[in-house]
């Protein structure tokens, strides 16, 4: 209330307000008695008995009741609904990511685990044979006992999702859930679980019809990895580190090589993007002006103008080095549609606002939109509008405007000030001023005493009832920030996976290849050589993914941003976390050679005499 009318009120209640403003709402018999006190504006919601399927025809309803242009809003775009709609769906992906990624590589270690374990029990194939068994029975023989274990694996799959279902949503979607607890969706669980089981029984029929038709040919095939490592005349364990970590091999001897090519690409890919999209996130919330924010301090008048005296007295301020007025018109007619549109002049200094496209308007003959006023209007840099009674105007771009009490940042439109007064008319103002609000955008000098300067503005503002406040991001900026979480459990993830698909290759590579390092070792190869083979094989894995993975990872993670920059939307500046690519070198080189350490070790424990009597 304004400081001409104090008293007590009773608290009757708390409510879910329609916004996540700091709100109350007066009893229409306290409205009736004390409107002229109540400061603020008048709002009517309705619901549309169509939904808004009919919303373009209730707005011109309305504007020929009322007589002249009124802004008429659909409550998702009021309530900033579709900004909501546009986060969750970025954690949405970001869980769908993590599932590909989760059915990607667990798909790899899996399968291959699951066709060793497939074609190992073709051991006794001979002997099938031998007592009759046809090739049909074979495989069902061989397929049998790996589906009470992928049954068991399915069950508990899904006791644990129903389990952690109480953990999700996650991030912003969990604020505006109304029920959350234990789920199970039964559709999206039996598909699952179909899917996964006729994938496992795919895979283990394909591996045993393979075993079973063609067996495990020995045939000896000499890599590009091979010919390039003896053409470079490496010394004889480094010849043989690189021939491990290019030659799949076949049959016994086969090594998951390519598959651990493609995790330490992946690895490294995905956590070099989720650092570099979390860049992104961090500095548009801690950078204001990535929405549109570049004044400090602002004073907002509705619905009479601000005063001349009260405008004079804070340009004057010597802590103010730029000073914006921006007149705010509920709706002007653009193209017919009634429209937010600011029109705007500077006082004192430069505060440019933030143009994400084109240029700003300088002449009364152009204009610039908001991003999604843009989108909804179908308008593009170029085109032509009719603004107000018929005044033609070239759209020269698209900016962030400062929020109302009915716009966000991404909405309005934008001309200069003398094309809002001719498109409104000379007597608007005085005959409708609940239909305005005039804001003063402040900057401060980068010495001024801040808080100083504050109290001498807000006290200003006090004597005739406007609204003073420091500047704030935006609602949707700080949901954004929200997300900052998600890119680092994504990025342990992707490391996570690397890391097992290296290190299963390889562990891989000592138990399938003993046969062959035994040879070495019985031809003079040391323990040593037998060592610095296995870690020069770690290495170059690790190395081919820095290769691939760090470039692709910078290009996925700024593509990623620009997306999620334009939905928000905000100004996008590409990302750069150099710390990120520079730790992730020799975290790689260092995490390759610790993977390798065992199975380095179990390589110089192999003894030759024993190996080959065995094999």
């Amino acid at each position: 209330m304004s400081h001409q009318a104090s008293g007590r009120l009773h608290v009757v209640g708390i409510f879910k307000s329609v916004s996540s403003d700091e709100s109350w709402s007066p009893s229409s018999g306290l409205w009736t008695a004390h409107r002229r006190e109540l400061v603020g504006v008048t709002n009517i919601f309705v619901r549309l008995r169509h939904g808004e399927t009919r919303f373009a025809q209730f707005q011109r309803d309305v504007q020929r009741i009322v007589g002249h242009p009124v802004n008429v809003a659909r409550g998702s775009e009021l309530l900033g609904l579709q900004k909501i709609d546009n986060i969750m769906g970025v954690e949405r992906d970001g869980l769908l990511l993590f599932a590909f990624a989760v059915v990607l590589g667990g798909g790899v270690l899996v399968g291959q685990a699951l066709v060793r374990a497939v074609t190992a029990s073709g051991a006794d194939l001979d002997t099938w044979r031998a007592m009759g068994a046809d090739r049909p029975l074979a495989v069902r023989g061989m397929v049998l006992p790996t589906l009470l274990t992928s049954a068991t694996a399915l069950v508990t799959a899904v006791a644990l999702a129903v389990a952690l279902s109480p953990r999700f949503p996650i991030g912003v979607a969990r604020r505006y859930d109304l029920d959350v607890g234990i789920h199970a969706d039964a559709l999206v669980l039996g598909v699952t679980v179909v899917l996964l089981a006729l994938a496992v029984l795919g895979i283990a029929t394909a591996a045993a019809w393979w075993r079973v038709t063609r067996g495990e040919p020995d045939r000896a095939v000499t890599s590009r990895t091979a010919r390039w490592a003896t053409n470079a005349g490496l010394a004889p364990s480094l010849l043989i580190g690189a021939r491990l970590a290019g030659e799949p091999g076949r049959g016994r001897r086969a090594v998951p090589v390519r598959s651990a090519l493609v995790g330490a690409v992946a690895g490294v890919l995905g956590v070099v993007a989720c650092f570099t999209f979390r860049a992104g996130i961090d500095d548009a919330a801690a950078n204001p002006r990535r929405s549109g924010v570049v004044w400090n301090y602002i004073v907002a008048a509705g619905p009479a103008p601000v005063a001349p005296s009260v405008r004079s007295a804070i340009a004057r301020d010597p802590a103010v080095s730029a000073d914006t007025r921006a007149l705010w018109a509920r709706a002007v007619p653009i193209d017919g549609v009634p429209t937010p549109t600011f029109g705007i002049e500077t006082r004192r200094g430069t505060m440019p606002l933030v143009v994400l496209s084109g240029h700003a308007p300088r002449t009364a003959s152009e204009i610039a939109f908001a991003p999604t006023t843009a989108a909804d209007h179908h308008v593009h840099i170029g085109d032509m509008v009719r603004v107000g009674s018929g005044q033609r105007m070239r759209v020269v771009g698209t900016a962030l405007l400062p929020g109302t009490s009915h716009t966000d940042y991404d909405e309005g439109a934008w001309i200069t000030m003398p094309a809002l007064r001719a498109a409104i008319g000379a007597d608007a103002i005085r005959q409708r001023p609940d239909d305005f609000e005039d804001y003063q955008l402040i900057r401060w000098r980068a010495d001024a005493d801040v808080a100083a300067a504050e109290r001498r503005v807000a006290r200003l503002a006090a004597t005739k009832d406007y609204f003073a406040l420091r500047s704030m991001l935006p609602t949707a900026v700080v949901d954004l920030g929200h997300l900052a979480t998600m890119p680092l459990v994504l990025a342990v993830f992707f490391g996570l996976l690397a890391c097992a698909t290296v290190a299963h290759a390889l562990v891989t590579t000592v138990r399938r290849r003993r046969y062959d390092l035994a040879v070495l070792r019985s031809v003079g190869f040391t323990r040593r050589q037998s060592r610095i083979a296995i870690a020069w094989q770690a290495t170059l894995l690790a190395v081919a993914g820095i290769v691939v993975g760090v470039p692709l990872g910078l290009i996925t993670g700024r593509v990623i941003w620009r997306l999620v920059a334009e939905d928000s939307p905000v100004a996008y500046v590409p990302p750069v976390e150099a710390i990120a690519v520079l730790v992730v070198v020799p975290v790689a080189l260092v995490v390759a050679q610790a993977l390798a350490a065992g199975p380095a070790h179990a390589a110089t424990r192999i003894r030759p005499a024993e190996t080959l009597r065995a094999e």
